[in-house]
């Protein structure tokens, strides 16, 4: 435990001090409705070729301007992720800014491998715009292997890069919408700084009914800041969430 600790100061702080903003921001006055949102998701890479993926995410109100949401996928290619997520909301006149604490696991049984992350993000939001930056931290071992104790069988990455940039056609409070986003993280992956998404998005919410639907087609090359890029990832999601 003492030898893990030694080697690895600079991924243990980080997550020490996300854990420590988790506990301040739930004492903190923030508001959020409660909601579900399910996913259905086709996609192609390079690595798994064709698959599908299906997620449910939970969204619930623990104190005003404060809410945590926990969510579950499954990929046909056998891989699952457990993402959980608390935010602190912060509204002001000229937008909102926001506190992101992130946490997320995915298994990739068909390798026996498996990553946990942890991630804080700051945010704002406003009309047509919203932001998001952040860094976050990884582990990534092979499954059954004890990590504390054999430093071989496991990588750290301590600190990592995280961005989101959305810019929509309507105000974000508009019925409908049409929009484009660029990250390199969602609710299930957090990539290093020079693997972005980039997605095109639709959403349309019934009037005065709590449900919202969208669509999303989104590409991910294997990055950006080479001589030259290669394809990666091409995805597809539809989406319905439930406000109650």
């Amino acid at each position: 435990m003492n030898i893990f600790l030694k080697q690895n100061r600079s991924f243990v702080t980080t997550i020490l001090l996300i854990v420590l903003l988790f506990f301040i921001s739930i004492n903190l006055n923030a508001q959020n409705e409660r909601k579900l949102t399910f996913v259905t998701e086709y996609g192609y890479n390079n690595t798994w070729e064709h698959f599908g993926g299906f997620y449910a995410i939970g969204s619930y109100p623990i104190k005003d301007y404060f809410n945590a949401e926990l969510g579950v996928k499954a990929y046909t290619s056998n891989v699952y992720a457990v993402a959980g997520k608390v935010k602190t909301l912060f509204p002001k006149k000229y937008g909102e800014w926001r506190l992101e604490n992130r946490l997320l696991y995915r298994a990739f049984v068909r390798n026996h491998t498996f990553e946990l992350s942890g991630g804080l993000v700051f945010g704002f939001r406003r009309d047509h715009i919203n932001l998001g930056i952040g860094f976050f931290a990884r582990l990534v071992s092979k499954m059954g292997t004890p990590v504390i104790t054999n430093q071989q069988r496991y990588i750290i990455e301590p600190f990592n890069l995280l961005y989101f940039l959305e810019i929509n056609v309507m105000k974000n409070s508009s019925l409908w919408n049409i929009g484009i986003w660029s990250s390199n993280y969602d609710n299930f992956q957090m990539e290093r700084f020079h693997q972005p998404i980039f997605a095109l998005i639709g959403k349309y919410s019934l009037k005065e009914k709590p449900i919202k639907f969208f669509a999303e087609v989104a590409l991910k090359p294997s990055g950006i800041f080479f001589i030259t890029t290669n394809f990666y990832e091409f995805s597809s999601k539809i989406g319905i969430s439930y406000l109650f």
